[in-house]
């Protein structure tokens, strides 16, 4: 026969490693702390990637323009040189935007010379943008340059002197060799123009003839490129002899 306390144990549910009350409990109710630390962990690493895939807006301001003009022509005035631009991307596309570095191109290839208001649209507007990266918006959205033809024109070398000689010496002569130079630019910028004047050139406390080769023009206008140097003589002597003057030779 079979005792009462022999026939309960052999009811009693297994909870040893192989059985199903085991591993549900092993599941649903042990290690808590680890399980709640992993999914933590799984939570944080979900946001992370869905933030870095979310579009987002970025406005980069006072983003310097360059502009491309026909071959035989030139901006005279002062156009509008900056804007502010809003590109949209991911934050990991947009980091990779680098404001100093971005120079939008104005591309006016097109145009004829005047006054032009040049809308800043795709097509017109040139930019490297990384992939992924979109522009969204430019404040203002157009800019107003007033287009001329280059010249090209030679001017008169005139030698600037200045500082004293000690007495009695004076200057006598200032030859310029080239006597002419050329300058470029805007038709009306290098038409205001009467004359090349030099660098200033010191004769403080010479009393020898001196020459300063490669001498500088010095044309205050941005607009005019000046495409040749002269040299320069100084001529001293003493007082007396004859009338300072100054020259200049081809």
């Amino acid at each position: 026969m079979i005792s009462r306390h022999q026939k309960s144990d052999s009811v009693r549910p297994s909870t040893g490693p192989g059985s199903v009350d085991y591993w549900l409990r092993r599941v649903f109710i042990e290690d808590w702390s680890l399980k709640l630390l992993a999914l933590a962990i799984t939570l944080i690493l979900w946001f992370a990637v869905t933030g870095q895939r979310t579009i987002v807006k970025r406005q980069l301001r006072d983003v310097q323009l360059t502009f491309r003009t026909p071959q035989d022509m030139e901006i005279s005035d002062n156009p509008r040189g900056e804007v502010d631009i809003t590109l949209s991307g991911t934050s990991t596309d947009l980091d990779q935007v680098n404001a100093r570095e971005l120079m939008p191109v104005v591309d006016v290839t097109d145009r004829k010379p005047g006054e032009r208001v040049i809308q800043l649209v795709p097509g017109r507007l040139q930019m490297d943008l990384p992939r992924g990266v979109h522009l969204d918006d430019l404040e203002p959205n157009s800019v107003l340059v007033k287009l001329e033809p280059r010249i090209e024109r030679e001017l008169v070398v005139e030698p600037r002197i200045e500082g004293k000689l000690p007495p009695p010496y004076e200057v006598k002569e200032v030859t310029a060799t080239p006597s002419k130079i050329r300058v470029r630019g805007p038709a009306s910028h290098v038409n205001a123009l009467q004359k090349a004047p030099t660098e200033a050139i010191s004769v403080e406390g010479r009393r020898d003839s001196f020459d300063a080769p490669q001498t500088a023009i010095y044309i205050s206008d941005p607009k005019v490129d000046v495409l040749d140097i002269t040299n320069v003589h100084v001529e001293i002597g003493a007082s007396g002899s004859s009338k300072p003057k100054s020259r200049v030779t081809n």
